[in-house]
């Protein structure tokens, strides 16, 4: 589970999906918060039509001229407001993960980093195949994993101490 809205959702899933096998890409805090940053403000500033099909809420809100106006201009003009709601959302999520966690069958959970995924594609995903008992070769797959700009946000690093106090369990 990657998606910061997934993180957290491990016991639903188990309940839902008894048998399920789970795969937690975990991701330095810093890029994250840094990557949904760039997220949510190119999402707030460029109607993505990928996620008005996955999110009412956002389809309904991006379709609003004069609140996108207002949310575009209380970013801009206040940007850590949208930093802290990244920090915010993820710090929960990640906390209900640390919780929810010892809940999970050990046998079937499988944590890898993204930062070890990108040092060694090719063997990580040679063990993450094995967990999941496919019998594929990860070369093919390992091709395609590119580490991202790890070049963090200047409105992130502003909130060094909030960020470090939210995810220090973590």
């Amino acid at each position: 589970l990657k998606n910061p809205w997934d993180f957290g959702n491990a016991a639903l899933i188990q309940d839902q999906f008894p048998e399920a096998r789970y795969v937690f890409l975990h991701r330095d805090p810093w890029h994250t918060l840094s990557s949904t940053h760039r997220m949510m403000l190119a999402y707030l500033n460029h109607r993505n039509p990928y996620l008005a099909i996955l999110s009412e809420s956002y389809r309904r809100f991006i379709g609003t001229g004069f609140h996108v106006r207002v949310a575009r201009w209380l970013c801009c003009r206040h940007a850590d407001w949208i930093v802290r709601a990244a920090v915010w959302h993820a710090a929960r999520n990640s906390a209900r993960h640390l919780r929810e966690r010892p809940l999970l069958p050990a046998a079937r959970c499988y944590d890898l980093r993204f930062e070890d995924l990108c040092t060694d594609p090719r063997g990580s995903l040679r063990r993450l195949l094995e967990f999941l008992q496919v019998d594929a070769d990860p070369a093919p797959l390992a091709a395609r994993v590119a580490r991202p700009p790890t070049r963090i946000a200047p409105e992130v690093v502003r909130h060094e101490d909030r960020i470090r106090k939210a995810f220090a369990a973590y």
